[in-house]
């Protein structure tokens, strides 16, 4: 199957192609760092996966990866490329979906989405652990981003999905996994850095980084300021909060993301420091579309992923 990219997506190129297995083998290198660990989940060569990749930067005139003898890392172009490749991949699941709906056929696999943040919250061997039990269930699984992702459970693509919370409880059935602030990514330089926890009314003033308005952390941020009576100052928006912060000109600006996902990492002349707050925080949750029957087999499944992924709050 083949993709075309609209002009403008990236500069100073025409429309291109691109094949959506080149697609997947590029959103896997993503979330797994190397074209090797990469290969191995797709029962692949890693020479293969290494070859699809470089086609794709041919094709779209940019390099999507640095390689380092560590594994790769996402240039900016590969950032805004995984964006809309993840995109991409949610919209060729949907028509799928739909074009076995009109068919009449009954035989779609289920599909299990899991965001960016339930990766990085879970871990690389937990997730490895419930894609090989979605494996095991007849179920594929997609990388998505937070909102998209609760649109898919809605429509129907996704079956059910691991995912950011709090999510709408009128129309999802919602186990909750994980439950935990928000929290403050500053330099060693700023007040905020011998804190213990801050409020969100010291935002006020601050120059803010944070993911962009496909997350959920976006929009806790943006509500939570509201209630507290100003308006964030959001100096930019990332999908890499920590990358962005730490190469961020201005030191005094602060980046908010989860405390799951900051606050178990030290890093060096950088801090996680939670926002206490009793409403606006973060959590990870287990979604499905309210009234929406699953199979016995896809119950299972949830079942085996909140034994997997479930941590007491």
């Amino acid at each position: 199957m083949i993709f075309i990219v609209p002009a403008g997506v990236l500069p100073e190129r025409g429309g291109v192609t691109v094949n959506t297995a080149a697609l997947t083998y590029f959103l896997e290198t993503c979330r797994c760092g190397s074209f090797s660990e990469a290969a191995e989940k797709l029962y692949l060569s890693p020479q293969g996966i290494s070859k699809a990749v470089k086609t794709m930067e041919e094709e779209l005139g940019c390099p999507l990866f640095l390689r380092t003898p560590g594994g790769v890392k996402l240039t900016e172009q590969g950032l805004l490329v995984r964006t809309y490749a993840e995109r991409i991949m949610a919209e060729v699941n949907q028509m799928q979906a739909e074009l076995s709906r009109i068919s009449g056929t009954s035989s779609r696999r289920g599909c299990l989405g899991i965001t960016m943040g339930a990766s990085e919250v879970v871990g690389k061997e937990k997730i490895a652990q419930i894609q090989t039990l979605a494996a095991q269930a007849g179920m594929s699984w997609v990388d998505s981003v937070d909102l998209l992702c609760e649109e898919e459970v809605l429509n129907g693509t996704y079956d059910m999905a691991i995912t950011a919370g709090p999510v709408d409880g009128n129309k999802f059935a919602v186990k909750l996994l994980r439950k935990g602030p928000l929290c403050a990514f500053v330099h060693k330089s700023h007040p905020f850095y011998e804190r213990e926890s801050i409020g969100y009314s010291d935002l006020k003033n601050q120059r803010l980084i944070t993911t962009n308005s496909n997350f959920k952390t976006y929009h806790q941020l943006t509500e939570a300021c509201r209630y507290y009576g100003f308006e964030p100052d959001i100096a930019a928006t990332t999908i890499t909060l920590r990358d962005t912060c730490r190469s961020y000109p201005d030191r005094t600006a602060v980046g908010i993301s989860t405390y799951l996902i900051l606050g178990k990492i030290k890093y060096q002349d950088f801090r996680a420091v939670p926002i206490a707050d009793d409403h606006y925080g973060w959590e990870l949750v287990l979604i499905a579309q309210k009234g929406r029957r699953l199979s016995e087999v896809q119950n299972e499944l949830c079942r085996k992923v909140l034994n997997c992924a479930y941590e007491k709050i």
